[in-house]
């Protein structure tokens, strides 16, 4: 069994290098048609351009672990913006070395950056190459870390998706159409059920996940507003406006506070195990450092590209 597990891990080595090499291959095309179409931009062969991309990526490999602890705080200011600037310099120091890539202006590096990004965001993504281990690394390993590993559970869990927007006719004509085959699978064979809900006003993120994770949603007209008696505004996304809200509504014993977990939520419902959840991101009892989540994510230089590309991908 030891043999067979061997090479079942062989194996997939192998066909993960032989998706990079189609990653790197489609990079390399990326940067000769840039080539053609940008008149400041110029490559002298295919192998130029391999070479080319093989070197920034190294390069980038190699520089920015070591520049990360002064990048990355400017980097999540600036929204990975600053990434993007940092990778152009990268491209233009990578044409003054004789290789066949010459770049004769700082918007075409960047460009180019952004090019690149997007071909190895789709890349990956359609290869199904897990490009993620920067944040593994940064984030769920680190909570990992902290928490114990659930053993001799006696009872069943609860989870709880939002998906924001969803009408239940929309749901319905999807599953009709077969726009969600999984949930229609799941009615089909009785496993679940699909239930109306007519939600409160105001019907808005903050209100629901309040009232479902809390038990109350009380004084919360709409996602923001203005507090006449404290002459200050309220956004309910806001990190800052995000904590009072909990702290109004919570009574410290919210639906996940029994070692539950909340993610990308607007309030925790005080689940012990938080991450990137508006009313916790910037508390430093919970992470130590604040917006440590989000310092995670940004910790891979192609992090926002990446995203913004796999968001316009699945647009319709």
């Amino acid at each position: 069994m030891s043999r067979d597990h061997d090479l079942a891990h062989g194996e997939r080595r192998r066909d993960q290098l032989r998706r990079m090499l189609v990653v790197w291959i489609l990079a390399g095309a990326t940067l000769g048609l840039l080539s053609v179409l940008l008149s400041a931009v110029h490559v002298d062969s295919f192998g130029a351009a391999m070479l080319a991309v093989a070197l920034i990526s190294l390069i980038n490999a190699l520089v920015w672990p070591l520049l990360l602890r002064f990048a990355l705080p400017i980097t999540v200011l600036t929204l990975g913006f600053a990434v993007v600037l940092l990778n152009a310099a990268i491209v233009l120091l990578v044409s003054q070395i004789d290789l066949g890539l010459q770049v004769e202006s700082f918007a075409a590096a960047v460009i180019i950056t952004i090019a690149l990004s997007i071909v190895s965001a789709l890349a990956t993504s359609v290869l199904a190459i897990d490009d993620d281990m920067v944040w593994y690394r940064n984030a769920v390993t680190r909570y990992g870390e902290r928490t114990a590993p659930a053993s001799g559970l006696d009872s069943d869990g609860l989870l709880l998706l939002e998906i924001d927007g969803l009408a239940h006719a929309v749901l319905m004509r999807a599953i009709r159409d077969g726009n969600a085959p999984t949930m229609s699978r799941w009615l089909r064979e009785g496993s679940h059920q699909l239930t109306c809900w007519e939600t409160d006003w105001s019907s808005q993120t903050g209100a629901c996940q309040a009232g479902i994770l809390h038990g109350d949603n009380d004084d919360m007209p709409a996602f923001r507003w203005w507090e006449k008696d404290r002459g200050v505004p309220i956004v309910t996304n806001h990190p800052r406006d995000a904590a009072e809200l909990e702290r109004r509504h919570s009574d410290g014993r919210g639906l996940l506070f029994s070692d539950g977990a909340s993610r990308a939520n607007i309030v925790s419902g005080d689940a012990p195990h938080s991450l990137l959840t508006m009313s916790t991101v910037l508390s430093r009892e919970r992470h130590g450092r604040i917006g440590q989540d989000y310092f995670a994510y940004f910790a891979n230089p192609y992090g926002i590209t990446r995203t913004v590309a796999l968001v316009v991908r699945v647009m319709p």
